[in-house]
């Protein structure tokens, strides 16, 4: 488990990312198609959106080329990202 306080995100492995997430230090949700919020509800689209870009390749990577990101290796996808280190109020809707 990762005891040093969380200071960047752009890139934090994988690894090192789900350690500050057991740890409490970050608080995020995997995104899901069929999310578990209330339908129409703003997390509930944002896990949608962010699924579909997951999902579909032609959109993932016309999204990816416009925003200038590599399209090789795995990206994960999560919503609702709360960095309790930086400011436990603020809330990212989704996170790649």
């Amino acid at each position: 488990m990762i005891q040093k306080k969380f200071s960047k995100l752009i890139g934090l492995n994988y690894e090192d990312f789900l350690a500050y997430v057991e740890s409490g230090q970050i608080i995020a949700q995997e995104s899901r198609l069929i999310p578990l919020l209330k339908t129409g509800d703003q997390g509930a689209l944002t896990s949608i959106f962010m699924t579909a870009i997951k999902l579909i390749r032609e959109y993932r990577d016309s999204i990816f080329k416009e925003l200038k990101l590599s399209r090789s290796g795995k990206a994960h996808y999560f919503t609702e990202v709360v960095f309790n280190d930086i400011d436990d109020k603020s809330r990212i809707d989704g996170l790649i």
